[in-house]
């Protein structure tokens, strides 16, 4: 129940007691943000063609020429291959450039920056998943972040290292690193 004040005692000043700390409990320390792969240069362009989306009800664009799109059209090995060589020629270094400034700019964790990338592509690829997911792991990788593809019964799948264990997720463990899926 409330606790009722007498109105002599509501003018009277608060009195001031020290709160005795018996200990001192630092902050966590938090791991930094992984460097892009390579030194990110930003492309001039005449024209700049954007993507527009949300990300968590927030509107935010991002560089994309629609003419540099990649399709992958298959999940065999040597089809993946092609189509990351296939991203590599062309150049999305605006495009990372614009998501690692998101990623700054709105401080984005790292799961968030994965929810952003993954946002992009669904836009860009809408409803062509294998090359979205594909799309989403290599701007991941060139991210700085450490990623694996999977494919299997038709679908690619991008797997990331994730130190914290992951519940209600599958995981594959390479190399001594935890993978999962997305």
């Amino acid at each position: 129940p409330p606790v009722v004040i007498p109105r002599e005692d509501r003018v009277k000043p608060v009195e001031e007691r020290k709160v005795p700390i018996d200990e001192v409990i630092l902050p966590l320390m938090l791991t930094p943000q992984p460097e892009p792969v390579f030194k990110i240069k930003e492309i001039p362009a005449l024209h700049e063609d954007y993507v527009y989306f949300t990300l968590f009800g927030t509107d935010v664009k991002a560089r994309f020429n629609s003419a540099d799109k990649v399709v992958v059209t298959g999940t065999d090995e040597n089809t993946i291959a092609d189509a990351i060589q296939a991203m590599a020629a062309n150049k999305y270094d605006n495009t990372l450039l614009d998501c690692l400034l998101l990623r700054k700019a709105l401080n984005l964790s790292d799961w968030a920056y994965l929810q952003l990338i993954d946002a992009l592509a669904e836009k860009i690829y809408g409803k062509d998943e294998n090359s979205a997911a594909l799309f989403t792991t290599y701007l991941y990788m060139l991210s700085g972040y450490k990623v694996r593809i999977g494919a299997t019964d038709g679908n690619i799948y991008m797997l990331f290292a994730c130190e914290e264990q992951i519940y209600n997720k599958n995981m594959f463990i390479v190399g001594g690193t935890s993978f999962y899926g997305i």
